[in-house]
């Protein structure tokens, strides 16, 4: 057998469609005139040797173009591969997946009500991290979705040969599209396009990914014999947030200021109200049922005259359309009441007015009694549907849309804690020069203290004003929103466990503490980022030694009765590209006991039952 064959019988249809991307491609460069980097395409034409005296930008821009090819084949043939298997067996023949733990559960013995009540407790939070070089352009993004989903209309076989043929077609007028537009960077990317590029993702895919998510997870649990009213009831789904480092990831990029953060923040505010007021629009038009609002139920007739005095002029207008369908002007009074400046349809700005939502928690009990009227009208698929939809989304995206991490190394926090020193006529020098037991016992001591080293008014140094202005944006956020839209203070190359405590004195010159009754606390969580190999291997007891410590169960008891927990939590990074450099892969994989990869971070959650 050829090696051409056994790659050919190896990868199976990736192969082939690979192979009929690039001959697309093939055939638009030469219809376009360029004869030249269409012989130089891979694996479809004769000319397989490189010339690395005519080499440039052009082959680098075509060889990423067709490895990005490669990847949607490699997408397509493993969702078509999924799909053949379920229809072929069952959806719970494929490992890793729904339906597959939930019929091992069933087998276990445990029953529908006993996995309808615990699958709130699964929490999953995916993060984007700060990767310039690995950033796309938002346009970029949009060609690569529709050449995918142009190959995923191939697979339907209705259609006939001259309607694959426009197929084909529309296809080459996209790879030529995104060929001229180029995917490569000529520069390095800045801050605003790593985030156009996070936005791209949080606005424009994960909420479309959360209903087929949510949709398969029901199917599952109706295919393996389950209940299905416990589906119904979207406080049984497993709880789904984002995380995000771009534009609070400060760890040797000195261009994310405290102006980019508050910019950041605003930001992802912004488009966490877009796509809310897009998925109530979508929700306007399918709640077309007349019903006129004096036969509405007395808790919907209620709300909309509490709307109608919150917003003025701008409930009235609401109201005035869609007469004789309440639901839809109880809709109409939620878009209102979004704090979105809105042009020609389009939400440009952030915009608070009379009677704006301030809290997700207003928008989602107002969805509640919109809900629960759905059902006393008798619309029960609907309310179960569409709104568990609606709900599960504001649910997962809030009015922030992802947590922003804040990450700052080590050593940049002790040279801040010394500046302060100096502020306060301390000799910052000996903090620096200490060893962990002196400035243990230095911290703790000033832990005891409410009061900051420096003054409001006064001139900080570099490190000291960078990170203590960095901390008054967060609280300043914290101040007016709540803390939802913010995720934790991670401190890269965590050595010890000074190295944590040190981030206590830091919140509390730039204020982002608060007096209890037991104590000074932290407002956000502070957590460990290992990443050394000597670092993880003496990681076990300096976290165990944190968690210990008074200021740190203060603050854990704090977040937990903010963030309404069932136990205290305390998240710990293990792993990331030092790991790698500093011990190579496997010692990497061996000291964290994961499948590190160059860029891989991996997070330990721990439940903290009873306090311990």
């Amino acid at each position: 057998m050829s090696v051409l064959k056994l790659v050919q019988d190896k990868l199976g249809k990736p192969y082939f469609d690979l192979q009929f991307l690039l001959e697309c491609l093939n055939e638009t460069l030469i219809e376009n005139g360029e004869e030249s980097i269409a012989s130089a395409i891979p694996w479809i034409t004769t000319n397989h040797e490189i010339d690395l005296e005519t080499f440039n930008n052009r082959h680098i821009q075509l060889y990423s173009m067709v490895f990005q090819l490669l990847n949607i084949v490699e997408v397509n043939g493993a969702v078509q591969n999924r799909r053949k298997q379920e229809d072929l067996n069952s959806m719970a023949s494929v490992n890793g997946l729904w339906a597959k733990n939930l019929q091992d559960l069933v087998k276990d013995g445990y029953t529908d009500k006993e996995i309808a009540t615990t699958m709130p407790e699964v929490k999953v939070e995916p993060v984007l991290t700060a990767h310039p070089t690995e950033a796309k352009r938002a346009t970029v993004l949009e060609h690569h979705r529709n050449i995918y989903l142009m190959m995923v209309k191939r697979e339907n076989q209705m259609y006939t040969k001259k309607e694959q043929n426009e197929i084909r077609r529309e296809l080459k007028l996209e790879l030529y599209r995104l060929w001229k537009t180029g995917e490569i960077f000529t520069e390095k990317p800045d801050l605003p396009s790593e985030l156009r590029n996070v936005l791209h993702y949080l606005t424009n895919v994960f909420p479309e990914v959360l209903g087929i998510l949510d949709r398969r997870l029901s199917l599952a649990w109706e295919e393996v014999g389950l209940d299905p009213k416990y589906m119904k009831d979207f406080r049984n789904y497993p709880k789904l947030s984002f995380g995000n480092w771009v534009g609070g990831d400060r760890d040797g990029h000195p261009f994310v200021t405290s102006k980019v953060t508050s910019e950041t923040l605003n930001s992802l505010r912004l488009y966490a109200f877009i796509i809310i007021r897009r998925e109530l629009t979508k929700l306007v038009k399918n709640l077309s049922f007349s019903l006129d609002y004096e036969d509405a139920d007395r808790k919907l007739r209620e709300r909309m005259s509490d709307l109608l005095n919150e917003l003025g002029d701008a409930g009235r207008k609401a109201i005035e359309r869609n007469k004789g369908e309440a639901f839809r002007q109880m809709i109409n009074l939620m878009i209102t009441k979004l704090p979105l400046d809105v042009q020609r349809e389009h939400a440009t700005a952030l915009h608070e007015h009379k009677g704006s939502y301030k809290y997700t928690q207003e928008l989602l009990d107002d969805l509640l009694i919109l809900q629960n009227s759905l059902i006393k009208f008798g619309a029960l698929t609907i309310a179960h549907a569409d709104m568990n939809q609606m709900i599960r989304l504001v649910e997962t995206f809030g009015f922030h849309l992802a947590h922003l991490d804040i990450r700052q190394n080590s050593h940049f926090h002790e040279k801040a804690v010394a500046e302060l020193m100096n502020g306060a006529s301390l000799d910052g020098d000996w903090f620096l020069n200490a060893d962990d037991l002196e400035r243990l016992e230095f911290i703790n001591k000033e832990l005891e203290t409410y009061r900051p080293f420096t003054h409001p008014a006064m001139d900080l140094e570099e490190h000291a004003d960078a990170v203590t202005s960095c901390y008054k944006v967060l609280l300043n956020h914290i101040d007016h929103y709540g803390s939802r839209g913010i995720g934790s203070l991670i401190v890269s190359m965590t050595r010890s466990l000074s190295d944590l405590l040190s981030v206590y004195l830091l919140a509390r010159e730039a204020g982002l503490t608060k007096t209890t009754e037991n104590g000074p606390v932290c407002l956000l969580p502070v957590v460990p980022l290992l990443e050394t190999i000597e670092d993880m291997k003496n990681g076990p007891e300096i976290v165990r030694s944190f968690l210990k410590h008074p200021y740190t169960k203060r603050s854990l008891e704090y977040q937990k009765a903010q963030n309404k927990q069932k136990d205290l939590v305390q998240q710990v990074m293990v792993g990331y590209s030092d790991s790698n450099k500093d011990g190579g892969i496997l010692a990497d994989r061996k000291s964290t006991r994961l499948n590190s990869s160059h860029r891989c971070i991996s997070y330990a959650v721990f439940c903290l039952k009873g306090g311990g």
